[in-house]
């Protein structure tokens, strides 16, 4: 277990011309998150359900958070879930009882505006955490506002997948 005066955290703020609604389903639902984040996700809207995302379209092996679990949910407010790094960064990150977590909070602005807190928690400030921290910073920034694209004019662009898989 990492000690807590080590931890750092990756924290995004965003806010999105929809209802609140429509951005809870937008995390919550397999068929629109394959619109904006990931093509393939399963997603069991429970504590204790998959939180999983393929990233690599047809590839259930690799490049995925396959095994994370949503660890708290209250109904259009938060999502919290466990995560896993890509593959570059398995080794350090993705230890099965100690991986970063993803805390999602949805806030009503008006009825057609939501703001997005994201925190993503539980990177070891250690010379070896650095690049995946820095990985994930960058791309947190492009996922949030592939959701907004998404949400606002119906064309979000994909998460990680390698260039060659994507049209």
């Amino acid at each position: 277990m990492k000690n807590d005066t080590e931890i750092v955290q990756i924290k995004k703020d965003l806010h999105v011309e929809s209802s609140i609604d429509i951005v809870w389903n937008a995390w919550m639902n397999n068929n629109i998150v394959s619109q904006w984040f990931a093509p393939t996700a399963i997603i069991d809207p429970c504590i204790g359900g998959k939180y999983e995302l393929y990233f690599i379209h047809g590839n259930l092996k690799q490049m995925n958070t396959k095994g994370c679990k949503i660890i708290d949910l209250v109904e259009r407010q938060k999502l919290m879930f466990t995560w896993k790094a890509p593959d570059s960064f398995a080794e350090i990150i993705n230890v099965e009882d100690n991986l970063t977590i993803i805390e999602i909070t949805l806030e009503e602005i008006e009825t057609n505006l939501t703001k997005i807190n994201l925190i993503h928690s539980g990177f070891s400030k250690t010379e070896d955490w650095n690049e995946a921290f820095s990985w994930h910073d960058n791309a947190w920034t492009s996922v949030l506002s592939s959701l907004k694209s998404e949400l606002e004019k119906g064309n979000g662009d994909l998460c990680c997948e390698p260039l060659e898989e994507k049209n």
